[in-house]
């Protein structure tokens, strides 16, 4: 069975996500994972995503083309990294997916707060 693929939409311009993309892609060992500044317009309008919405959330593209975003599409990455797979069980918790959903809600709305 071939590996899935996915394509990570983060916004270039904040340095957070600069380093949250740079992360992830150093755990990928699979190369599962592809990324593309949320300024791609050209990528952004193939995939009918509202330009705003990608700069203000991670959005995540599978190879089948269901889109993922903000702290469901960060579980949803992490869980195909090795040594990851468990915050998909985690996220799956009674309360735990609200949870993650109002701190990623939280730090997003701080992102360009953070230094390089």
């Amino acid at each position: 069975m071939a590996a899935r693929r996915f394509t990570v939409l983060y916004d270039a311009q904040c340095p957070l996500c600069v380093r949250a993309a740079a992360w992830l892609r150093a755990r990928d060992k699979s190369g599962q994972l592809h990324f593309r500044p949320a300024q791609d317009s050209g990528f952004v309008g193939a995939c009918r995503l509202d330009p705003r919405a990608v700069l203000e959330e991670m959005h995540v593209v599978s190879d089948t083309g269901e889109v993922r975003r903000g702290a469901d599409a960060v579980v949803w990455v992490m869980s195909q990294l090795s040594g990851y797979r468990w915050l998909g069980i985690l996220y799956g918790i009674p309360g735990m997916r609200a949870a993650a959903r109002s701190v990623y809600r939280a730090v997003a709305a701080r992102r360009m707060r953070h230094p390089k």
